[in-house]
């Protein structure tokens, strides 16, 4: 339901925000780890039996969302060296 949806979205906004930005992440991430989160409850669980409240299940599996990216991130070069000049990578996401 599209109402639900956005409801977490609302609820959860804020929440993810101070997760994402405290580790240097944009406006962008927030949604993007409210997005995957959502994906792997919906997609990954089978109607858990909570023994915490959703917001507490919610944030656990967004907190490991933005891990693995903000990890993820790390790995990768920033810039390529060759011989005596430093190079920039570009970033896959960044339009031409």
């Amino acid at each position: 339901n599209d109402r639900v949806i956005s409801a977490i979205i609302q609820m959860m906004k804020p929440v993810v925000k101070r997760l994402v930005f405290a580790k240097g992440g944009r406006k962008e991430d927030v949604l993007f780890v409210i997005e995957e989160t959502i994906v792997i409850i919906y997609t990954k669980t089978e109607m858990p039996v909570l023994s915490c409240t959703f917001k507490t299940f919610f944030i656990g599996i967004a907190k490991r969302v933005w891990f693995n990216e903000f990890r993820r991130r790390l790995r990768q070069p920033s810039h390529v060296e060759i011989g005596d000049v430093d190079f920039p990578v570009e970033d896959s996401n960044s339009e031409i």
